[in-house]
């Protein structure tokens, strides 16, 4: 991933929209005329200069110096209207950063895993950052430097001395020739610093998340180390671009600044010798300053712009990922409960497989439990069931149609989830509860009444705390277990998927859960994976996870008849475990 991809990027950004790109012209174009005004008016200025200096022609000379004092005010003026130009446009990022939180949302979810949280949001808010810089470096700083440029070389070629110009053509070709080698160089280093910045802030925004657990154990001192370390290297990878720029700039303004020398010593030996006039000395002079100032311009904006694509490369490569692609496949319409079939199901996590050759069959409107000794793929399972990742290898078929990454999102919007690790946001109770949900305030404050959280809510208004805090940390586990349970029961759905729903509820509230659970029992196929045997009434289905390749099926009350079952509900199996 170079910077063309950004470049392109950028470009696409700007053709979207019709209306954004004659904004965008009629910004170039307003430069345009302000550079070349800008450009221009210095030759009014060294004619002036000579008529006054020729004595028979002041009034001329003083109207010319006047023109050119007026003409700057004016092309200053007109200057502050190109950002209601560039406003309109730089707000674009706004659709940009639309754009790129619903590309993220929209890949795969073992491709989302693969990053942390803090990792996104610094690669998006240094993205966007360096994406708006280079947007305004090109219009605010490139295209008036060049016109600039154009029109320096132009007046002193024609007017002064043509190889003058042509000396000072082949200074810029030098001079731009190592702006950009070392803008690929900073690049490089850049794209480098931005990886281990990454890296540094993502680990000291992990520890700031997890504040108590850090004050517990007293794990401050460690992790303030290791974060210096993660910072040094940090240090080192942008040590390397800042001697780049000093090392090339000094290059630079070298070259160039030996070429002004020999020109203006030119020039005074031209006037000394009565080959060139004084005015036009000023104009050479006053052209060296207007082509000095903007190539280290220039050169400085274009180093920066290329900094900028190396910042902007990590959001260039997450967009590159490839989102679920749409779906064009016919899928079940129905308020019925689903029927599932898994055939030859495997699941590996990494490079270990957790489930082999899975073969079963769940009927609609029944109620599976799934039961196993930890790390043996239960919650992994549970995934490929809820549509969230394919299996590993096998099928997975719903009401007999095949469920792929095309139609995998189709088949979500019919399935209510409730995992381990609660979905929430820093909302109200209930806002957390309706998020994504049409239901009336009747329906939310029925279950929010039927699993206890009626209470809750009361407790935080009292205490002034309106909102469940960041990741829901104003609340217990239950309590935030409770929250996404409500959401999940909530939700019209044909499979219902709950991850240990009573995990963390002390008595009182595991038998709201329960009573929640029956009273919903055969409105939509069930599939709870838990540990809480006390759950399982003897005839409900359960599956249980013995190893990789080995699972035994049935009713609860016919497994029981099976010692390795029947060892795991009664809690002799760990033992066992432990000792081996």
């Amino acid at each position: 991933m170079n910077e063309d991809s950004v470049f392109n990027y950028v470009f696409s950004l700007t053709f979207q929209s019709k209306r954004q790109f004659a904004l965008l012209l009629f910004l170039i174009g307003t430069i345009t005329v302000v550079s070349a005004t800008m450009s221009a008016i210095p030759i009014l200025f060294a004619m002036g200069i000579d008529l006054l200096s020729e004595g028979n022609g002041s009034a001329t000379g003083v109207s010319l110096i006047l023109a050119f004092s007026v003409s700057l005010l004016v092309a200053s003026v007109i200057s502050q209207f190109e950002w209601l130009t560039f406003g309109p446009f730089n707000l674009r990022l706004r659709h940009l950063t639309l754009q790129v939180f619903n590309h993220a949302l929209s890949l795969p979810y073992y491709v989302m895993r693969e990053h942390t949280s803090h990792e996104i949001g610094r690669i998006v808010e240094k993205g966007l950052d360096a994406i708006r810089d280079i947007t305004s470096s090109l219009a605010f700083s490139i295209a008036p430097t060049i016109v600039e440029l154009i029109i320096a070389a132009c007046v002193i070629a024609f007017m002064v001395d043509p190889w003058i110009a042509l000396l000072l053509i082949a200074a810029l070709a030098v001079y731009g020739y190592l702006a950009n080698l070392s803008a690929e160089r900073i690049r490089t280093a850049t794209e480098s610093a931005m990886g281990s910045g990454t890296q540094a802030w993502t680990y000291g925004l992990d520890a700031v998340a997890n504040v108590d657990h850090v004050q517990q154990a007293n794990l401050r001192p460690a992790i303030i180390e290791q974060l210096n370390k993660k910072l040094k290297i940090n240090d080192g990878h942008w040590k390397v671009t800042f001697t780049q720029r000093v090392y090339y700039g000094v290059l630079q303004t070298l070259i160039f600044g030996g070429v002004v020398i020999w020109v203006l010593w030119r020039g005074a030996l031209d006037v000394s010798a009565g080959t060139l006039t004084v005015g036009e000395l000023v104009l050479i002079n006053t052209y060296i300053v207007r082509l000095l100032q903007p190539v280290e311009t220039l050169a400085r904006v274009y180093r920066e712009i290329h900094a900028s694509a190396g910042e902007a490369a990590l959001l260039m490569r997450l967009l590159a990922e490839n989102p679920i692609p749409a779906t064009q496949t016919h899928l079940p319409v129905t308020s019925r409960p689903w029927a599932l079939q898994l055939t030859n199901v495997g699941v590996t996590i990494g490079t270990t497989p957790v489930i082999i050759a899975l073969d079963r069959s769940v009927a609609p409107a029944s109620r599976l439990f799934i039961v196993g000794a930890s790390g043996m793929g239960k919650s992994s399972l549970l995934r490929v069931l809820g549509c969230l990742v394919p299996a590993s290898s096998g099928h997975l078929t719903i009401e007999s149609v095949d469920v792929t990454e095309a139609n995998s999102e189709a088949f979500r919007n019919g399935i209510a989830v409730a995992y381990q690790d609660c979905l929430l946001f820093d909302l109200t109770i209930r806002e957390n509860i309706a998020l994504g949900s049409n239901a009336s305030k009747g329906a939310i404050d029925a279950v929010m009444s039927e699993l206890g959280l009626n209470d809750i809510m009361n407790r935080h208004r009292d205490e002034n705390e309106p909102t469940v805090g960041e990741r829901g940390n104003r609340l217990s586990g239950g309590e935030k277990q409770r929250i996404s349970l409500a959401r999940a029961l909530l939700k019209p759905s044909n499979l219902l998927l709950l991850d240990e729903p009573t995990a963390s509820l002390d008595e009182v509230n595991r038998t709201r859960v329960v009573a929640a659970l029956n009273n919903r029992k055969g409105r939509q196929t069930e599939i709870i994976v838990t540990h809480d045997t006390g759950l399982i009434e003897p005839n409900d289905a359960v599956l249980y996870l013995l190893e990789p390749g080995k699972t035994h099926y049935g009713t609860h009350i016919e497994l029981l008849g099976i010692k390795e079952y029947s060892d795991f509900i009664n809690g002799t199996i760990l033992v066992e475990t432990e000792s081996r």
